[in-house]
């Protein structure tokens, strides 16, 4: 309660304000209500994108169903290993700096800190629970509130982004991408893709900056054809500071 507006004992009608109740608790139930809303929404599309994805690897053998259940898990040893072996770039010894996207898709003001050492992994499901603390000076978080987290993984300065269009699988499951080479001749490479950004992929290993990837018209396409090159129509520009083939 945050105020009384009546005498006790004094005369009262109907209709008169009698009290006046902190509604702060019923807010923030409501928006976590909307947040977990939202949650569901969109776990519903990543999820099944990620289920699928995961069961035409696991089919062919490109992965074990323990290295699907432990993706969660491997995706953070490996930003902690690409950090400590100077692979990319972050803010803070054993750190890495976090974003809060608020209920109503608002992002928080104030970046947050996820630290490693306090990261726990549990044995028989393979769940992963990661700690990060934010400043919250203004009071915009409160108990209960549903968020979505950004981790800002850190810069890798010789990233290359290639449109998804323009990556396939070979039959063991490998990425391979055709590229047009000498005298606009097709060829083609094998890559290793670290992970998506957007509608592109950050590839790893097996191209270079200048090769010249095909994206469209894949279908009738054939190694050792020559081909005319054209720019792709249908990519969306990448970042100011990504570089895109």
């Amino acid at each position: 309660m945050r105020r009384k507006l009546v005498t006790e004992g004094s005369f009262v009608h109907a209709g008169q304000v009698l009290y006046l109740i902190d509604d702060a608790p019923y807010r923030a139930l409501m928006v976590s209500a909307q947040g977990q809303l939202a949650r569901a929404r969109a776990t519903i599309n990543s999820t099944q994108l990620q289920a699928e994805r995961f069961r035409q690897l696991v089919t062919i053998n490109a992965i074990s169903r323990q290295d699907a259940d432990n993706a969660s898990a491997t995706d953070l040893l490996n930003l902690r290993a690409a950090m400590a072996n100077g692979g990319v770039t972050h803010g803070g010894a054993d750190a890495a700096q976090v974003h809060l996207i608020l209920p109503n898709g608002t992002l928080h003001p104030h970046p947050g800190t996820l630290r490693f050492s306090d990261v726990t992994v549990d044995a028989t499901t393979g769940a992963v629970t990661v700690r990060a603390t934010f400043p919250n000076a203004d009071g915009i978080l409160l108990p209960g509130l549903y968020v979505r987290a950004r981790l800002a993984q850190g810069t890798k300065a010789q990233g290359l982004l290639v449109p998804q269009a323009g990556i396939s699988h070979n039959e063991h499951g490998g990425a391979t991408a055709l590229v047009v080479g000498a005298d606009n001749v097709v060829t083609l490479k094998i890559v290793k893709t670290d992970r998506v950004v957007g509608n592109k992929w950050l590839i790893f290993e097996g191209l270079a900056s200048g090769d010249r990837a095909i994206v469209e018209g894949l279908v009738n396409l054939h190694l050792g054809a020559t081909v005319e090159v054209r720019p792709a129509s249908a990519v969306a520009a990448p970042n100011a500071d990504s570089k895109i083939l």
